[in-house]
C-alpha cells in the first residue's frame, strides 16, 4: 500500500509509475491516467478458484490493451498499490477463459527497466501463476532485445524471498537507477509508518532467459 499512500498524500492525479505488486505474497506498482470511479473489483468464478494451487496450464497469456485498464486499476486500488496506469501494452495478462487473474509489466526506468505493478487474484497465489508471470515478463524483455541485468524492481522487505527465489538480489539503493533512488528516498519513511516494513532494492542477477 505505499505507492497509493504516497500518491493520495501528495494529492496526484497522474504520477509517473513506480512498481512492486501482489504475487505469491508480494507488492509492485503502475503509471499515466487521471483518477476515475472504477467499478469495484469482481471475485474470480468458481472454476477458477477450483483450479488454485494446481497446474497453471490452462491460464492462456495476452499483452493488454486499453479496455484492460479498469480491471488492472481496480486491482491497483483493491491491493492498495499505485493506481496510475502506463502503457497498457507493457502489460502482460494471464487468463483463465475469459477471466483475468493475473498482470504484470516492466517498464522503462531512465536508461534501465523495472518490474512493476505485479498482481495475482488471491484465490491463485501460491499455485506457481506468479512466478510464472515474472518468467514471461522476463522472456518477453529478452525477446525484445533486452538481458536481465537491466530489471530492477521496489519491493517491501518482507517479499524480498519472492524474488530472491526467481533470480534477483537485493542491491544498495546507491546502486538502482536514479528514479528508482528518488522513488526509494521518498517511499522508504512512508513504507515504515503505514506498512510496518522497510523498502528493498533489487537487481535481476542475469538469470538466462532461455528455455
Amino acid at each position: 500500500g505505499v505507492w497509493m499512500l504516497f500518491a493520495l498524500g501528495l494529492g496526484l492525479l497522474v504520477l509517473v509509475p513506480a512498481g512492486t505488486a501482489t504475487l505469491g505474497r508480494t507488492r509492485h506498482r503502475v503509471a499515466p491516467m487521471a483518477f476515475t470511479r472504477l467499478p469495484a473489483a469482481r471475485r474470480c468464478p468458481r472454476s477458477v478458484h477450483a483450479r488454485a494451487g494446481s497446474s497453471t496450464e490452462r491460464v492462456r497469456w495476452r499483452s493488454g490493451t486499453l479496455g484492460d485498464i479498469p480491471w488492472v486499476a481496480s486491482r491497483m486500488f483493491q491491493e492498495k498499490m499505485n493506481p496510475i496506469l502506463t502503457d497498457p501494452s507493457r502489460f502482460l495478462l494471464a487468463l483463465d477463459g475469459a477471466t483475468i487473474v493475473a498482470c504484470g509489466q516492466i517498464r522503462p526506468l531512465g536508461d534501465a527497466f523495472e518490474l512493476a505493478s505485479l498482481f495475482v487474484e488471491p484465490e491463485l497465489r501460491g499455485s506457481g501463476l506468479g512466478s510464472s508471470l515474472v518468467e514471461r515478463l522476463l522472456d518477453r524483455h529478452a525477446e525484445e532485445g533486452h538481458g536481465c541485468d537491466d530489471v530492477y524492481l521496489l519491493t517491501l522487505q518482507r517479499t524480498t524471498g519472492f524474488y530472491t527465489r526467481l533470480g534477483f538480489v537485493q542491491i544498495d539503493v546507491t546502486e538502482a537507477p536514479s528514479p528508482m533512488q528518488l522513488e526509494y528516498s521518498i517511499g522508504r519513511q512512508v513504507a515504515s509508518v503505514f506498512a510496518g516494513d522497510s523498502l528493498a532494492v533489487m537487481k535481476c542477477a542475469g538469470r538466462s532467459l532461455t528455455k
